[in-house]
C-alpha cells in the first residue's frame, strides 16, 4: 500500500500523517508549491508503521528523530535548495536499515566536516553539485554510487574541473570493468544526455555530450579500459577512443547518427561515419541506431562509407564479425577477408540504462 500527498493543505496532510499506518509500504510527500508541510512530524503515523520501507520527499524535510522511519530501506529526497548534510548525518542514526539513498538538489550541498562517518553500506544516487564531497565523505562504505548530472532550467554550466574530477571518480568505482557502455538516454529536458554503464552498473546519467567530452582524457580512458573487452560508444565520441591505446580484440558497438535527406516527398535516411586515422584491433564491430529508432524504417548506410570506415578503423586481419542493428546497406562489397559477411538484425536495447542503478 502507498500514500501520496502532493501539494495538499497542511491540516489535511497532518491528519493523515499522524494516524497509525500498519500496512503502509511507500510514502510520497510533495510540497513543491508550498503548502507549509516543512517537515514530517516527529510522531509520524503515531510511531506505528511496521511495513514502511520507502519514503519519497520533495521540498519536505525529515525530523532529526522519527521512530516510524526505523524500518525504511529507501529514502528519496529532492529539493531546489542546498541539502544540509549536517541534518542528514544526525538522521542516519535513526535509519538503521537504510539500503538506498537518492538525493536530488539544484543548489548543491552545504559542506560540513564529517567527524563520524556513517557505517551504512548503502547504494547512493546523488546529483552533481557544489559540496558533493561532503555527502560522499559521509558514506565511505557505500556499495555503489550513481552520479546524476541533470541540469535544470536556468542552471549555469558546471565547472569543467569539477566535472572532470567527478567523472574520473565515477569511472573508477567499478574495479577493472570488462564492459563499458556510453549511450543516449531518455530525459525530461530538451537537451540530449548520456549515461555510462560499467559491467551493467550505471555510474553516470544525464550528462550532456559537450560537458562529458573534455573529461574523457586519453590518460583516464586508458586507466579504465585496461580490462575492457566490450565497448559501446556514440559515434560523436569515437574520436576520443581513437587517441587511446585500447586492449586488443575488442568487441565494439558504435551508436551512429543520422542525417535525413529529402528526395521529393520521400525522406531517406543516410548515415555518415568519419573515417578515423588510427587503426584498432577490433574483433567484432556493430553499428547501432540510437534508442527509440525502431519505430522508423530501417536506415540506409552507404556501403562505400562503411568500407572506408572499416579500412581505416580496423587493424587488418582482426575483424571477425560485422553486424548492423536496424541498418541496411545500399550496395554490396567484399572485405579483404572473404569470410566476413555483413548481417542486419533487430535494434539493440539497453535495459541497464533505464534501471535505477
Amino acid at each position: 500500500m502507498s500514500l501520496s500527498l502532493i501539494n495538499i493543505p497542511y491540516w489535511h496532510a497532518m491528519n493523515l500523517l499522524r494516524v497509525p499506518a500498519p500496512i503502509l509500504k511507500t510514502l510520497d510527500v510533495d510540497d513543491s508549491y508550498g503548502s507549509d508541510i516543512q517537515s514530517l512530524p516527529v510522531n509520524l503515523f503515531a510511531e506505528i508503521a511496521p511495513r514502511l520501507c520507502s519514503v519519497h520527499l520533495h521540498e519536505v524535510d525529515l525530523p532529526s528523530w522519527c521512530p516510524a522511519l526505523r524500518t525504511v530501506t529507501k529514502l528519496v529526497y529532492s529539493s531546489f535548495f542546498p541539502l544540509r548534510v549536517s541534518d542528514l548525518h544526525s538522521l542516519l542514526v535513526h535509519l538503521p536499515l537504510l539500503d538506498e539513498l537518492q538525493v536530488s538538489v539544484c543548489d548543491g550541498y552545504e559542506p560540513i566536516s564529517v567527524e563520524q562517518p556513517s557505517e551504512l553500506a548503502i547504494n547512493l544516487h546523488v546529483s552533481f553539485g557544489p559540496g558533493l564531497e561532503s555527502l560522499l565523505a559521509l558514506f565511505p562504505r557505500a556499495r555503489a554510487v550513481l552520479y546524476d548530472f541533470t541540469r535544470h532550467e536556468h542552471t549555469p554550466e558546471p565547472d569543467p574541473a569539477e566535472v572532470a574530477a567527478t567523472v574520473a571518480r565515477a569511472l573508477h568505482t567499478v574495479h577493472s570493468p570488462k564492459s563499458m557502455l556510453i549511450c543516449w538516454q531518455h530525459t525530461l529536458y530538451a537537451h540530449r544526455s548520456l549515461a555510462i554503464v560499467l559491467d551493467g552498473r550505471k555510474v553516470i546519467e544525464h550528462l550532456q555530450l559537450h560537458v562529458l567530452r573534455p573529461a574523457l582524457t586519453p590518460r583516464l580512458m586508458e586507466s579504465v579500459l585496461q580490462s575492457v573487452t566490450r565497448l559501446t560508444v556514440p559515434e560523436e565520441l569515437w574520436d576520443v577512443f581513437e587517441d587511446c591505446t585500447l586492449p586488443p580484440n575488442l568487441d565494439v558497438t558504435i551508436i551512429v547518427n543520422q542525417t535525413v535527406q529529402t528526395l521529393g516527398y520521400t525522406p531517406t535516411g543516410e548515415l555518415y561515419l568519419s573515417a578515423p586515422s588510427v587503426q584498432k584491433s577490433i574483433r567484432s564491430l556493430a553499428l547501432a541506431r540510437p534508442r527509440d529508432s525502431s519505430r522508423d524504417p530501417y536506415w540506409t548506410l552507404s556501403a562505400i562509407v562503411l568500407q572506408a570506415f572499416v579500412a581505416n578503423a580496423v587493424t587488418p586481419g582482426s575483424l571477425q564479425s560485422l553486424v548492423l542493428h536496424g541498418i541496411v546497406l545500399d550496395g554490396h562489397f567484399a572485405f579483404d577477408s572473404g569470410e566476413i559477411t555483413v548481417r542486419t538484425i533487430e535494434d539493440i536495447t539497453y535495459p541497464e540504462v533505464d534501471a535505477a542503478r
